[in-house]
């Protein structure tokens, strides 16, 4: 594997993909074919507003809808990191290592990208894409709080 390092911008957080491999490059557990994520679709997370130091996008999901299709998952935080969110299947679904924010779900995702995902694994395309569609203003009100909170950072979370 190789690894590229930037110059970043010290006080613009990173938000972006690559959940897994920050937790593991920084310290932290993955476990990889985790019986708990095998169902593919919608999740409801929480917010975790335990800690008032950390970054929070504007305005908070306090709930977000968020959409899931993988076997892998953060188990343990790096050492550092701070919780930012969980679910009932996947007790870290968003963490905070300053600069960094990622997030297990894909916020990127819409309901027939889903479905393609979930075909791929063997489960029924149609299904997926018709679960997550039923969420699919709460999915894009996810997806665009995380990018807005991205392109505010500076601001919000210093």
């Amino acid at each position: 594997m190789r690894i590229t390092v930037l110059q970043l911008d010290p006080i613009r957080p990173l938000q972006r993909l690559g959940h897994q491999i920050i937790a593991d490059c920084f310290g932290g557990d993955v476990s990889v074919g985790l019986a708990s994520q095998n169902k593919k679709g919608h999740r409801t997370a929480v917010a975790d507003r335990s800690r008032s130091h950390r970054p929070s996008p504007r305005p908070l999901i306090l709930e977000p809808v968020v959409v899931e299709s993988h076997h892998d998952a953060v188990v343990s935080l790096p050492p550092g990191a701070q919780l930012l969110g969980s679910s009932a299947h996947c007790p870290i679904q968003a963490m905070w290592l300053d600069p960094i924010v990622s997030v297990q779900f894909s916020p990127e995702c819409a309901p027939d990208v889903a479905g393609q995902w979930a075909a791929r694994s063997n489960y029924d395309a149609t299904t997926v894409a018709h679960d997550l569609s039923r969420h699919v203003d709460r999915l894009t009100h996810t997806g665009d709080t995380l990018a807005t909170g991205s392109l505010h950072a500076p601001q919000v979370w210093r």
